[in-house]
């Protein structure tokens, strides 16, 4: 029999011994060649040849790496042949991928019948190749703007003629660089994190920027870049295109262009903001004298030193805490630039060694035809900005103590209840009252009082932990959310050291003073699911607490809503009980147990109201 023309190479995964030289022998019978194919070759995408023959065994073991390898191949045809033994079932094995499956023992006329069809579809698959990179070369080369293909490391894998025309490379000197090796040093830097995002990014996008790079015969070009991610049709990252054009007569206009412009130096040197003029790539081309005066204050002893500066590579070189407002900056610039918005404010901070401030930054773009141009006014608001924080400061917290106040606290204590919700962990809020304090201010006035109150605000803050809120409710009274943690003994850990920090001796002007503290507690969601809610029966169980023998803690129950309620009804009616008449004096006798006799008598109120019958002492002498 005629030997088949082209004679390929033949990969063998066989595990048995005598299979494999079974074939071998077959396959070399007819001048094939043939190499024993292991594991290790298929990262090797040239180490199967012309087609490759597997057996169950090693099918199982290293199918995944098989399947992979002829998809790597792609769009060369790597045919993959499974020889199989007695009646094992071929139908799962060519639904996995295999091409065709091999009965052994087989003969060599059988054999080569087998093959020869697969071989002239891997013969055809590298003619049409061969082909398909002819025209793609073609078309490569004639192309009248630049294109370079580079790895996802940034080496050049190819360029076309007008590359290399462009950077004074041959293709070959190119293909040994890599983009970094070509990028102006001082935009190198921006290179890794555009390649990075797109990377990063899972549809296709194109990066355009404008960049320099450096000729082989240290001369600059600046081009316009665009640059987009390749993908295999499994959507995995294969390489990176570059469209290259020559953008160096452009640039160079551009800034002839800006040398024969007019300032108006006048007008804008009259204004008190710091106002500067740029183009639309954030070059500058004007200052106003306050923007001067500014910049010699803090540091830059040139009145040129703005001149032709890059207002946006200065936004995009920001680093540290002004990187997030420099890179704002910077957007709000290109939009107003490209016409996509009229103008663009914001304000941001710039602190010198001496001082906190605030700059309102604007940005506006002449109006009418020519070149664009934008005009970029910074103006000092740090006392507006002092005195909204000073209102911030009244409108949440409290003025003597610095904690905060009722409104602060609401808030707190909505987002505690919204966290709660969420992870399902208690907020207990803590109702404070503090005992003896009418003492200090009867004792030494109220400014002592204040004193005290601040001393306490500080034992608070330091007993409980930085991530609970210590409130000043009014008067003596502090409200504490605790929250955040995982047990009961945990919150009643804070608890005890809230009343232990209270209950130290206070000094103030020589004298020293104890106080002791009610505490009433309400846990979130048990007593309450809002904020109002969960104080109220705080304040509940805090009085509950002082009924109790003062100086503990008590938490809040549904019984002691009912005492309350009765308590507040109480007092409703006891506003108007005087007016109405519904008190009576009763007058009790002393009486000397020795002689019997009459030696003084107890003047006692008793209340008898029209709804309610006599009202027993105990219940509203107290009120």
């Amino acid at each position: 029999m005629n030997r088949l023309p082209n004679v390929a190479t033949i990969g063998l995964m066989i595990s048995s011994q005598a299979d494999r030289r079974l074939l071998a022998d077959l396959l070399e019978q007819t001048g094939h060649s043939v190499k024993i194919f292991t594991a290790q070759d298929m990262a090797r995408n040239d180490a199967a040849g012309s087609l490759v023959i597997a057996d169950e065994h090693s099918a199982r073991l290293h199918g995944s790496a098989l399947f992979g390898l002829k998809q790597r191949l792609q769009p060369l045809y790597l045919p993959m042949l499974l020889a199989l033994t007695g009646n094992v079932r071929s139908t799962p094995w060519l639904r996995a991928g295999f091409d065709d499956v091999l009965r052994l023992p087989l003969g060599k006329d059988d054999l080569l019948a087998r093959l020869e069809a697969f071989l002239r579809l891997r013969r055809h698959s590298e003619e049409m190749l061969r082909e398909s990179t002819r025209h793609f070369r073609a078309t490569f080369d004639l192309v009248p703007v630049g294109i370079v293909h580079m790895a996802l490391d940034g080496q050049l894998l190819f360029a076309n003629p007008r590359v290399c025309e462009m950077l004074g490379y041959t293709e070959s000197e190119l293909s040994a660089l890599t983009i970094t090796n070509l990028i102006h040093p001082e935009e190198a830097s921006e290179i890794q994190p555009a390649m990075d995002s797109l990377l990063a990014g899972r549809e296709a996008i194109v990066h355009r920027f404008e960049k320099r790079y450096c000729r082989k015969d240290n001369g600059v070009v600046w081009t316009s870049v665009a640059v987009s991610l390749i993908r295999d049709s499994g959507g995995c990252p294969k390489h990176l295109i570059a469209v290259v054009e020559d953008i160096t007569a452009r640039k160079r206009m551009e800034e002839e262009q800006r040398e024969s412009e007019r300032f108006i130096k006048s007008t804008i040197d009259a204004l008190s903001q710091h106002i500067c003029v740029v183009d639309e790539a954030g070059k500058i081309l004007a200052v106003n004298k306050a923007w001067r005066d500014f910049a010699a204050a803090n540091g830059a002893h040139s009145d040129t030193v703005w001149q032709q500066a890059d207002y946006l590579a200065v936004c995009d070189r920001a680093t540290g805490e002004a990187v997030n407002d420099a890179r704002r900056f910077a957007a709000g610039m290109r939009e107003v630039a490209r016409g996509e918005r009229d103008e663009f404010s914001m304000e941001y901070t710039c602190n010198s060694p001496f001082e906190q401030r605030w700059f309102l930054a604007k940005i506006t773009r002449f109006p009418g035809g020519g070149p664009t141009r934008l005009v970029i006014a910074h103006e000092n608001i740090t006392q507006c900005k002092r005195a909204e924080q000073e209102l911030l400061y009244l409108a949440h917290y409290d003025g003597l103590t610095g904690l905060p106040n009722r409104a602060l606290l609401n808030d707190r204590l909505h987002q505690a209840i919204a966290h709660s919700f969420r992870d399902g962990q208690p907020v207990w809020v803590l109702f404070l009252d503090l005992e003896n304090f009418k003492s200090v201010n009867d004792t030494l006035g109220h400014r002592a009082g204040d004193m005290l109150l601040q001393i306490i605000a500080r034992r608070l803050q330091s007993a409980t932990r930085g991530t609970d809120t210590v409130a000043r409710f009014g008067g003596d009274e502090f409200i504490i959310i605790l929250s955040g943690f995982a047990d009961e003994q945990s919150g009643m850990g804070i608890l005890k050291r809230t009343m232990c920090a209270v209950a130290q001796p206070v000094a103030i002007e020589g004298q020293e003073f104890f106080l002791t503290c009610s505490m009433g507690i309400a846990v979130y969601p048990g007593d309450g699911t809002d904020p109002e809610t969960l104080m109220d029966h705080a304040d509940i169980a805090m009085y509950r607490a002082k009924e109790l023998g003062r100086n503990r803690y008590q938490f809040y129950t549904a019984a002691m809503n009912e005492s309350a309620l009765e308590r507040r009804r109480l007092e409703k009616h006891l506003g108007n009980a005087l007016e109405r008449g519904q008190f009576m004096l009763h007058y009790q006798p002393q009486v000397d147990l020795r002689t019997g006799g009459i030696v003084g008598m107890e003047a006692l109120i008793r209340w008898h109201h029209p709804e309610l019958g006599m009202v027993a002492p105990v219940n509203f002498i107290g009120l």
